[in-house]
């Protein structure tokens, strides 16, 4: 969960996080969750003086962000789990893309990306070759 504080902007009743040099509209009730946590931060539940962070989720060791394992374990305490939200995600985006792009888009194995758009009932083969026979695409 390496995200900043700097990463996080506000115009407005809108919020935004920047990854990389795109900014990503936050929707309601996620964004105002991430606009309070931004602007007061959390608890702080360490002894001594709360250090200062630069991380929007600061983890339990020092200038550290907070592990994927230990949100994991948070949410799952909380009864949320994972799981089911990323299978969806990653099925909606198969049915839409290539498996070649979502394996470099997503840094997965080309196979693994041609099982998820299979499953999510993508069909692909031919699109390199439509692309060819296309008079009006450039690479």
């Amino acid at each position: 969960m390496a995200i900043t504080h700097d990463q996080i902007k506000t115009q407005g009743p809108q919020v935004f996080l920047r990854l990389g040099t795109d900014d990503l509209h936050i929707p309601e009730p996620l964004a105002g969750l991430i606009g309070t946590l931004a602007r007061d931060g959390r608890p702080y539940t360490g002894v001594g003086t709360p250090p200062t962070t630069r991380w929007l989720f600061p983890g339990l060791q020092p200038g550290r962000p907070l592990t994927a394992a230990r949100l994991g374990e948070r949410l799952r305490k909380l009864g949320i789990r994972a799981q089911p939200g990323r299978r969806a995600a990653l099925t909606h985006l198969a049915a839409q893309l290539p498996a070649a792009v979502i394996a470099d888009l997503l840094g997965i194995h080309p196979t693994t990306a041609v099982h998820w758009v299979h499953d999510a009932g993508g069909d692909w083969n031919r699109y390199a070759a439509q692309l060819t026979q296309n008079t009006s695409h450039q690479p």
